[in-house]
């Protein structure tokens, strides 16, 4: 006696291989007919672009259940963002910290104490400051 629950006395994830393995038949039966042929089929191409489809849903409903383990790491598009951020601020760190070695070497070559080189730098800092608003010179002043 059959029930409607017969179909599925099976795992669907096990239906859905015998459907990729008989699609598979397909598109090889397909593929020997397109060399017979020495033609292309286009059917081909469509039969192919199913089974792939079919392989990938297969694989990612074995991943989800916990039949699989995945082993790759996806990296998501904020996670793509923050490494080239990461980068390009490691880039532009480095790109200061040789500008300040060359500006180091220039005050020794030509005999410019360091003390005149900081006295510039905090009269600059100054300038900076004046540009501010009020409240952020008050801030900085305590």
């Amino acid at each position: 006696m059959e029930t409607a629950l017969a179909p599925f006395e099976r795992f669907p994830i096990d239906e859905l291989v015998e459907i990729a393995n008989l699609q598979k038949i397909r598109l090889l039966g397909l593929f020997g007919q397109e060399r017979k042929s020495g033609c292309i089929l286009t059917q081909l191409n469509t039969v192919i672009r199913d089974y792939e489809d079919l392989l990938v849903g297969i694989q990612k409903m074995r991943f989800d259940l916990g039949l699989d383990e995945f082993k790759r790491g996806q990296l998501l598009p904020t996670e793509i963002e923050r490494r080239i951020q990461e980068e390009t601020d490691r880039r532009d760190q480095e790109k200061v910290q040789e500008a300040i070695r060359l500006v180091d070497e220039i005050f020794e070559r030509n005999n410019i104490p360091k003390k005149l080189a900081e006295y510039r730098h905090a009269q600059n800092s100054d300038k900076e400051t004046d540009a501010r608003a009020p409240e952020e010179k008050y801030v900085q002043q305590r």
